[in-house]
């Protein structure tokens, strides 16, 4: 990509991070589990989360602007977990035995806990990154 503007180089590995993430989200979805995706900024070359350089100084506005931008990502996921309603199938005139009602629970306990093991207590590997940036916007 020698020789093409700045902006565009830009444009361009945004975009293809952006679909890395949508790819791997669907790959949890495949697998029946809610995957968090990192901002690019947290994510390093070989795919292992990387320690941002930008802590020892000021927060760079993008930095910011991409982990800000996961976060609400997360949040749709984790809200999109939490909003089915077990009587959901009642709701549409079927009539569900009860094993259903307890593979709702099962599954809603499966994603949970995955989503609890991606952010793990203090201190947290990448997640916990985010959380110490957006502290120090203030």
């Amino acid at each position: 990509m020698a020789g093409w503007p700045g902006v565009v180089v830009e444009d361009i590995v945004r975009q293809a991070h952006r679909l890395k993430n949508e790819m791997f989200v669907m790959g949890g979805k495949i697998q029946g589990k809610p995957l968090l995706p990192l901002p690019e900024h947290l994510v390093g070359q070989d795919g292992s989360s990387t320690v941002l350089d930008c802590l020892a100084g000021p927060v760079d506005i993008s930095v910011l602007h991409s982990i800000e931008t996961i976060v609400i990502e997360w949040s749709h996921q984790i809200r999109d977990i939490l909003s089915k309603d077990s009587a959901q199938p009642l709701l549409e005139g079927l009539h569900p035995l009860p094993r259903t009602e307890f593979e709702f629970w099962h599954t809603r306990t499966v994603n949970l806990q995955c989503i609890n093991d991606q952010v793990p207590p203090h201190p947290w590997p990448a997640s916990g990154r985010v959380s110490l940036v957006l502290s120090r916007r203030c």
